[in-house]
């Protein structure tokens, strides 16, 4: 299915400039980010989901003042949050469910219940209808994509895909002013 693909790879590009743009702000402006801010914390607690690597975890101050001030620490960690998260986006996302779109996006600043209910199912449905072309021959597939089809499909997800687009530009705003 064409749309699964665009819409994955809308997805991604999304969180890749996100990325890109927190990166520029790091290097050249000495700035962080909402996106950016939510990297660092995400990092920090990331080995908590592992229980093996969860004595590893740290608990550093993660307060925008303790940030700015400790700029060289925060650039630092923030650079290898970024490339840690370029990997996930990049080589590691597997679709357009809910649940890879929660780890593409939530590290980022995203929140859980950011996306209506309506939005989630249908990504859901067009996940699954996408998989079961892909992990099945072509002879079990019944419904074969058709543009009208496709392009209901959209219309659905249409608003959705747009509110994080919008809400991406709230996340490059910077953290503090000065």
């Amino acid at each position: 299915m064409l749309l699964h693909a665009e819409v994955q790879d809308y997805v991604q590009l999304v969180a890749k400039q996100i990325l890109d743009v927190t990166e520029q702000h790091c290097l050249t402006k000495s700035r962080l980010t909402h996106a950016g801010h939510h990297l660092i914390v995400f990092q920090a607690y990331f080995p908590l989901g592992n229980t093996r690597n969860s004595g590893q975890a740290n608990y550093p101050d993660f307060s925008p003042v303790a940030c700015r001030a400790n700029w060289q620490s925060t650039s630092t960690v923030l650079t290898k949050a970024i490339d840690a998260h370029r990997r996930r986006v990049l080589k590691e996302n597997n679709g357009i469910k809910p649940s890879n779109l929660n780890r593409l996006l939530l590290p980022l600043g995203f929140r859980d219940g950011f996306f209506t209910q309506q939005f989630r199912d249908k990504m859901n449905e067009l996940g699954e209808q996408r998989g079961q072309v892909a992990h099945s021959s072509g002879a079990m597939v019944t419904l074969v994509p058709t543009g009208s089809g496709e392009l209901k499909r959209f219309a659905d997800i249409e608003q959705g895909l747009a509110d994080m687009d919008k809400y991406a530009a709230r996340l490059l705003m910077p953290v503090w002013r000065y």
